[in-house]
């Protein structure tokens, strides 16, 4: 859907109005990403330099995610419109895919057992 996103927003055929819009957003993706990963000079095979390399992957990705929903409206509409169910079916794709992000990275991602902004609270409450 990225991808497909991608070329609706570059085309702009389906967006009307947005056109500039979604141009614009398409432009400022593909500069940040050449210029940026040109200009970065930290060796990403050191973990710490990865992860900061990493912290500046925000901005790009929430664009990315844009032009996910915008590839995946375009092939909704595409392929499922001529269904009596068209948006339950889309509302049905969209929950699976975030189950499925949920049951692949729960474990990754699950901090209920991180107790360090605890810890650190304490230690500067208790220096005071």
């Amino acid at each position: 859907p990225a991808l497909v996103g991608l070329v609706v927003s570059a085309v702009g055929r389906p967006l009307g109005r947005s056109l500039a819009a979604a141009r614009t957003l398409v432009a400022c993706y593909v500069i940040y990403l050449v210029v940026f990963h040109s200009l970065a000079n930290l060796p990403i095979k050191v973990p710490l330099f990865l992860a900061v390399h990493a912290r500046f992957w925000q901005m790009p990705n929430s664009t990315l995610f844009v032009f996910v929903g915008v590839g995946f409206d375009w092939l909704c509409r595409r392929f499922l419109s001529s269904w009596k169910s068209y948006s339950t079916v889309r509302w049905a794709v969209s929950l699976f895919a975030v189950g499925l992000q949920l049951l692949q990275n729960y474990e990754t991602q699950d901090n209920s057992q991180n107790y360090a902004m605890e810890h650190l609270t304490r230690t500067a409450i208790e220096t005071l």
